[in-house]
């Protein structure tokens, strides 16, 4: 058959191909087609399907024909812009109130080609740039709804039950400049706002579970970037947010996992300090800190152990450990230091120690137990006491007595 040639007359110009027709649908229904070509707009209406696709080669190294779509540039410098290229798929009018199935919008699928033993095809989205100005921005929404959810937006890698899945990564633009933020956030709500989950996936067999690192960036000349964790604040009458740390709990064999708070190290300044602090309160009583070891059904309930800093310099003086009541306009606070009670009726029983002890050295530490000085009043009392006796024995003794020596006398009781 020979082909089919269109083309304009030299003299009398013309060349537009219109092409157009009834068709009947599968369901019988008559619909017009139409294919229209000029000087300015290539139109096809199908009365059905319409498909575009390149052709297949079979030769060696072949590649396969391409298939593009691109709209035309505004290539004048006055006010020139470039054409716009729309994918739309057709809308869903059907309901089940006239009889029919539940209508849904048609779906545009983006699906790159299969390869057998080299790397299956990639899907590039890539917004335009600008010379001078702001370039484009890539924008995905899900649709909207009057009635039920919003559409979903789901970003994930293809599962796989042979091979490794592959990474998702989200991430801005380097520049000599500034780079640019990423945010994560649930919207704004009347009621319930949405959560904001993040989690790693769970593992099997042999292999630790993964981890979630949060990391603040680095600073080639000034400080390091701040992570900052915040609740949300509360409306009036109500708390803020709580926030919690924790591992999780061990549910077979096994220990639970430890909890580090600690600074980085420094090479030659200073390491960083660790605040542990409530916040203040100005119509109420401020929070409490408690350190507690939980209880179990070990020989020894765990310690709680506070160690001031070593220092390793000549003639240097290791760090103090400072515990200090709050001040109080009626009265200060009280510092309680007790041993452990026994839990059982156990009548051999022995509640726990308070021993004071200075360090040793060349020269000993001093112990001193100072009652407060008073700026009108008497002073404070130092009391020395032994416990009660509630049983057939005596009640404890004091035992006041200066330490041995290999030299010299021992010291004096003053």
């Amino acid at each position: 058959m020979g082909n089919l040639i269109v083309k304009a007359d030299p003299t009398f110009g013309g060349g537009a191909l219109n092409v157009s027709g009834v068709g009947l649908t599968t369901e019988g229904v008559t619909t017009d087609f139409q294919l229209s070509l000029n000087s300015s707009t290539f139109q096809v209406q199908s009365a059905g399907d319409v498909q575009i696709a390149s052709g297949d080669v079979i030769a060696f190294n072949g590649i396969g024909g391409n298939v593009t779509v691109a709209a035309g540039s505004g290539l004048s410098s006055q006010g020139g812009s470039g054409g716009s290229v729309a994918l739309q798929a057709g809308d869903g009018k059907g309901e089940d109130r006239f009889g029919g199935n539940v209508g849904t919008g048609g779906m545009i699928s983006l699906k790159a080609g299969n390869a057998v033993q080299g790397e299956g095809g990639s899907i590039v989205l890539d917004a335009g740039s600008s010379a001078i100005g702001k370039g484009g921005s890539i924008v995905i929404t899900s649709g909207e709804s009057t009635g039920e959810l919003t559409g979903d937006i789901r970003v994930s890698t293809a599962s796989s039950e042979i091979a490794s899945t592959g990474l998702v990564s989200i991430m801005t633009g380097s520049s000599t400049n500034s780079s640019g933020s990423i945010f994560i956030g649930s919207g704004n709500a009347s009621e319930q706002a949405g959560n904001v989950l993040i989690g790693a996936g769970q593992s099997s067999g042999n292999y630790a579970g993964a981890f979630v690192r949060i990391r603040a960036g680095d600073s080639s000349s000034r400080t390091g970037g701040l992570i900052s964790i915040v609740s949300g604040a509360g409306s009036k009458g109500t708390s803020s947010g709580s926030i919690e740390i924790s591992t999780e709990v061990a549910p077979n064999v096994g220990d639970s996992g430890s909890v580090y708070l600690l600074t980085g190290a420094a090479v030659s300044g200073a390491s960083g300090s660790i605040l542990l602090s409530t916040g203040a309160s100005e119509d109420g009583l401020a929070g409490n800190i408690v350190m507690s070891v939980g209880a179990d059904n070990y020989q020894q309930g765990g310690s709680i152990i506070l160690n001031a800093g070593d220092s390793m310099k000549a003639r240097s003086a290791g760090g103090d450990v400072v515990i200090t009541s709050g001040a109080g306009t009626l009265s200060a606070g009280t510092i309680s230091i007790r041993g452990g009670q026994v839990l059982s009726s156990d009548d051999t029983g022995i509640g726990g120690n308070v021993t004071v002890t200075g360090g040793s050295s060349a020269s000993g530490g001093s112990v001193l137990i100072e009652s407060g000085s008073s700026m009108a009043r008497s002073s404070g009392i130092v009391v020395v006491k032994s416990g009660d006796s509630f049983g057939d024995e005596t009640s404890g003794g004091i035992l006041i007595s200066t330490g041995t020596t290999s030299s010299f006398g021992s010291g004096d009781l003053v």
